[in-house]
């Protein structure tokens, strides 16, 4: 217990912690080739909900500490060496870099970072060297294979093209000659896919230097990362140089300069019908254009689908692209000066500044594709390789360039003395801090359409017609801070602990009456195992420490509706018609109006916990917490008169409230037989919402207020199942009616659970909807009618991970297993869950016939037709259970102390060879229930291998 912990403004043993903190060690992280350190957290600590929504290199992951707290629930805090900053700075880090990454969960250690504290906080404190020799340590990874972790699922095509025959009888949409080319060509339906596939590869290396003496430490390390993606021109790439400097003085007076410099690079596709998020939108074609029929390319040149934004392999290839480099200069100073005449008393200062480069540059071009004489001997629109014609791609309309810049600065001052002082068995420590932050923002684009002479990537050939030029810009102050902080701990013996903090926090994003908000923190630890009574059990064997912990306390959150709490005009970007001649003007806008009196969110939150060491081997940490959440941004919903031309601005008026648990169980050093050791660590989180206040719709069904239920509630239909037979038909009320179509064998039913006068009507439509998921994926009704929609699967209440390590004679073998659970997903696809004929995901397989009247899945309807709806409709039968258990890492390395015995130089080496996402266990069986849908590019499964070196 006398780890040390890092925490707000300070470190503390592990034993004198009286809040809710959790640790990750980085080291277990080095060699996992990740582009984003935010990728490698999941299932590595409790409370911490990780979701990778797609493998996109270098796309990061969502990150959330237990619950949100609001609609307008923002990230964690990232704090780096005291600095607050943003998630690209944190994934930025490279694991080799970090020494301690601490988790606050609480308000009693959140609450001394006051405003922003209320969704946690991600404290990292970056590696120094100690004293003595230099020890350089070296870790290479490649990656030497990488495929889809889990793909969207789809039918036989074969079997797919009997279901549409049978759908359009007598007309025959699939003859025996296009079954034959189908059967030969494009048997699953992958002809797009497997032409333009490609292995990618990706490698990871990283070089830190580090040593020091009795007056100076240092760190110098850098790191390199490359990543291709499994598509053309998808890649990422990053390079990280830090430097950190501690020198002492003197006795007292100990200064530091801590320097880093961070390249991101990234590339992606330009097709403007593209997500640059997943993919989606532009992904999922690769499955189905060409109608399954047609390949992509006939002889080598690329065949047009008919779909406006072309063939999508050709445009990947020659259509444009979109490159983004995002540079990252940070310089921190920092200096401690232990007061001589005040034993006890430090004085510390910190200054940071933060420049942040943002560039893109976006290219895209039609691209030629060309039209082929159809088979005569095919219905389905096989093609020969006769030549008929060509025609450019509808997407983009023109062709254009546009290059984007961004400069964003900021710095942040840190005032801070602490006193410690122990008085027998009385241990105190005080801390007082003053901290202001400010930033500044430019912005400017260029976009020019059309190159009357050459299509180049280049300005020099585009159109010199006036039309044919935008540009834009803007300069803006980022909002500014000013915080005056104060924390007091208790130690009394070790038994007896107490910690009182707060925070006065002023902010420019409101009103300057409604600037300052104070959030004060307690809590307090009670060692029992240390008491006398303890002492004298005879179970004092089996319990070598049993801690309870109580804590209190109020943070805040500061959405950034940035300056609505005064009027404002802004330059339009339309203009109007003045003078004779006609000309135009350009002119101000009204921003809208102004509410004076929005302030911060507010939440309080309690936290009891309880830590227990027992058997040597083992520990175990549990959680219960609640955070009650007032005074929300929030529009309101009123009924204005048209005339009225405004909407009114938020109001501080919602309520929402979470409650959850959280559990850590280890197993450490625990030797089996001789040479054998295990260590083994679980842990499981709830964390559920409820909200309390919140406008919903006049005329909204019960299902649709969001008041009383979850977050992300979904809403859609309860499905009592398929009407199998002729009774199940005559058994429903006359005039009945689903979705306004007759019933017929083979549909789906539901429950007629009211109608326009709040009673069943014997006929399925909008007022049949109910709560089918307290926790869903979609349908997230409060975040929704405040034009949140970022909440993805990330709202699972549930998080678990199982971390594992086995050592023996020299081989060690590490995995983690990591996964979400306890909410819904509504299944889609690129059809909204209608049959859309040959190319058919397997979420129509098995449907009711009269052949196969135990059919699991509804019959199959026209696309367009009413009696779709039962497998159309959000209900029941198309939502599944999304909880997932998947092998986040597995590596398997090799000490080579024995080989290098001697070696001059070499202190430590082994090798490994391990691999991420190997393995997925989930009932949804149709793509990965992390994605954000079936459409998304995927998250990948690599094998890899590498060498790590200390000298």
């Amino acid at each position: 217990m006398e780890e040390v912990i890092v925490v707000g403004y300070g470190t503390q043993t592990k034993a004198s912690l009286t809040s809710a903190v959790s640790t990750v060690n980085a080291r277990e992280m080095v060699n996992i080739p990740a582009s984003n350190l935010s990728n490698i957290l999941a299932g590595r600590a409790s409370g911490v909900y990780v979701q990778s929504a797609t493998g996109i290199p270098g796309q990061t992951s969502s990150v959330r500490i237990r619950a949100a707290s609001s609609w307008n629930a923002a990230p964690p805090l990232f704090v780096i060496d005291g600095v607050i900053r943003d998630q690209s700075a944190f994934d930025a880090l490279d694991p080799s870099q970090i020494e301690s990454l601490s988790i606050l969960k609480d308000a009693s250690s959140t609450a001394i970072y006051g405003s922003r504290a209320s969704n946690g906080v991600l404290l990292v404190t970056t590696k120094i060297g100690k004293s003595g020799k230099t020890q350089v340590q070296f870790t290479s990874v490649a990656v030497l294979n990488s495929q889809p972790a889990k793909q969207f699922e789809y039918m036989p095509l074969l079997k797919s093209a009997d279901i549409v025959n049978s759908l359009y009888a007598p007309t025959v949409k699939y003859n025996d000659y296009d079954k034959q080319w189908i059967a030969k060509n494009n048997p699953d339906g992958r002809i797009y896919f497997n032409e333009v596939y490609q292995n990618p590869f990706s490698q990871k290396h990283s070089l830190n230097v580090s040593g020091g003496s009795d007056n100076v430490n240092y760190f110098i390390g850098g790191n390199y990362y490359d990543e291709k993606g499994f598509l053309p021109n998808m890649t990422s790439d990053r390079y990280d140089i830090r430097g950190k400097v501690s020198a002492k003085l003197n006795k007292d007076l100990t200064v530091g300069v801590n320097l880093n410099f961070n390249n991101f690079n990234r590339q992606s596709i330009a097709a403007s019908l593209a997500s640059q998020t997943d993919l989606s939108g532009f992904y999922e074609k690769l499955f189905y254009l060409g109608g399954g029929t047609a390949p992509a390319y006939i002889d080598g040149k690329p065949v047009d689908p008919g779909w406006l934004g072309g063939n999508p392999i050709e445009v990947m290839r020659k259509g444009g692209y979109v490159k983004s480099n995002n540079q990252q200069i940070d310089a921190l100073l920092t200096a401690e000066y232990k007061v001589p005449f005040i034993d006890g008393l430090t004085v510390k200062m910190l200054y940071s500044n933060n420049t942040v480069y943002s560039f893109s540059k976006s290219f895209a071009q039609k691209v030629t594709l060309y039209k082929f004489k159809p088979d005569p001997n095919s219905v389905a629109g096989v093609f020969t390789n006769e030549v008929t014609g060509t025609v450019e791609s509808g997407s983009p309309s023109s062709a254009y360039i546009e290059n984007t810049n961004g400069k964003r600065t900021s710095y942040q001052l840190n005032g801070i003395m602490t006193y410690d002082k122990k008085i027998n068995e009385h241990t105190i420590n005080v801390l007082a801090g003053y901290e202001q932050s400010e930033g500044y923002y430019t912005y400017s684009s260029i976009n020019k359409q059309n190159f009357p002479y050459y299509t180049t990537d280049q300005f020099a050939f585009t159109s010199s017609v006036a039309g044919d030029t935008k540009a834009t810009g803007y300069e803006a102050y980022l909002p500014s801070r000013m915080s005056y902080i104060g924390r007091i701990n208790y130690d009394y013996d070790g038994k007896y602990l107490a910690s009182f903090s707060a925070r006065q926090d002023g902010s420019s994003n409101f009103a300057p009456d409604k600037r300052w908000g104070f959030f004060p923190s307690a809590s307090a630890a009670w060692v029992i195992s240390k008491e006398s009574f303890f002492e004298n059990l005879d179970k004092k064997s089996m319990i070598d420490l049993l801690k309870l912990r109580v804590s209190y306390g109020t943070t805040g959150n500061d959405p950034s509706f940035n300056y609505l709490w005064k009027e404002l005009y802004n330059a339009s970007t339309t203009s109007y018609a003045v003078g004779d001649p006609v000309g135009n003007s350009s002119m101000v806008a009204y921003n809208g109006i102004s509410n004076p009196n929005y302030t911060w969110e507010t939440s309080k939150s309690f936290n009891l916990g309880m830590d227990v060491n027992f058997l040597k081997h083992w520990n175990l940490t549990a959680e219960y917490w609640t955070k009650n959440t007032y005074d929300i941004l929030g529009k309101r919903l009123l009924n204005l008169p048209v005339e009225f031309g405004a909407t009114y601005p938020p109001e501080n008026y919602g309520k929402m409230n979470a409650e959850g648990f959280e559990i850590e169980l280890g197993y450490k050093r625990a030797k089996l037989f001789k040479g054998f050791e295990m260590n083994v660590s679980a842990n499981l989180g709830l964390a559920t919402t409820k909200v309390i206040q919140i406008d919903a719709p006049s005329n909204s069904l019960p299902a649709e207020d969001p008041n009383g239920k979850a977050l992300n509630a979904m809403v859609g239909y309860n499905a009592t199942g398929i009407l199998r037979n002729q009774r199940d038909v005559d058994n429903l009320p006359a005039n009945y009616t689903i979705f306004g179509a007759k019933p017929e064998l083979g549909m789906m039913n539901f429950q007629d659970v009211s109608g326009p006068n709040g009673k069943p009507d014997g006929k399925i439509d909008n007022y049949d909807r109910i709560v089918i998921a307290q926790y869903g994926n979609m349908g997230n009704t409060a975040a929704s009618y405040n034009g949140n929609g970022t909440f993805g699967s990330n709202n699972a209440p549930i998080s678990f991970g199982l971390n594992l390590n086995f050592n023996y004679k020299g081989f060690s073998l590490d995995m983690l297993w990591g996964g979400l659970g306890g909410y819904k997903i509504l299944y889609n696809d690129p059809w909204g869950r209608s049959f859309p004929g040959l190319v058919a995901p397997t979420y129509y397989d098995n449907a009711w016939t009269p052949q196969n009247p135990d059919g699991t899945a509804p019959k199959i309807f026209r696309s367009g037709d009413p009696r779709e709806n039962g497998y159309k409709v959000a209900s029941t039968y198309n939502i599944y259970d999304a909880t997932f258990v998947r092998l986040k890492n597995v590596q398997l390395s090799y000490d080579l102390k024995n080989l290098i015995k001697g070696k001059v130089g070499i202190k430590s080496a082994n090798v490994f060879i391990g691999a991420t996402n190997l393995l997925t266990i989930t009932g949804f069986k149709y793509y990965d229930p992390e994605t954000f849908s079936g459409s998304s590019y995927p998250v990948m499964r690599t094998v890899n291998t590498g060498i790590n070196f200390q000298f």
